[in-house]
């Protein structure tokens, strides 16, 4: 900022109590353009099944946030989960759609797990085709949003190409 260099840059954020107005405006004074989340869902439930820290309300506080600073937002879902419900998917599709003024692109991956860690142990009982249902159900719903949102994209090539000189 002192130098006046004039790059701009990404970041990944963790949603936080602590990302405050006054944080987001010095990233954007330093360069910052664009804020990535890993979110996993909107679902309080299953973001504490995995020990996440985060609530629904701290997500839309730190979107709103982000939008309000001009920042270009990119989000992270998971699904899969082994606790994650209809209910619990559900509440996932429903929170994207409340946010989808506050984010420009989303990617949505099914949990995977490494053998032999703790929660593979629980992934035995999973339906594969419910989830795999789910994904083309919520990747169909994400096309049709207006305006359309980008979805599993990379978002490090779109920050790339807007920001390249």
């Amino acid at each position: 900022i002192n130098e006046n260099i004039s790059i701009k840059w990404l970041i990944k954020v963790r949603i936080s109590e602590n990302l405050s107005d006054s944080m987001l405006k010095l990233m954007y004074k330093a360069g910052c353009r664009f804020l990535l989340f890993g979110i996993e869902s909107f679902s309080n439930k299953v973001l504490n099944k995995m020990n996440k820290g985060i609530n629904t309300d701290m997500i839309y506080k730190n979107l709103e946030l982000a939008h309000k600073n001009k920042f270009r937002v990119h989000i992270y879902i998971i699904i899969g989960h082994p606790s994650e419900t209809k209910k619990d998917f559900q509440k996932t599709i429903k929170g994207i759609k409340n946010c989808r003024n506050l984010i420009n692109s989303i990617t949505i991956n099914k949990l995977t797990l490494p053998p032999k860690t703790e929660l593979f142990k629980h992934t035995k009982n999973l339906n594969h085709n419910k989830i795999n249902e789910r994904l083309i159900y919520l990747k169909s719903f994400i096309k049709k949003m207006s305006p359309p949102l980008k979805y599993n994209c990379d978002p490090i090539q779109i920050f790339s190409l807007k920001y390249r000189k």
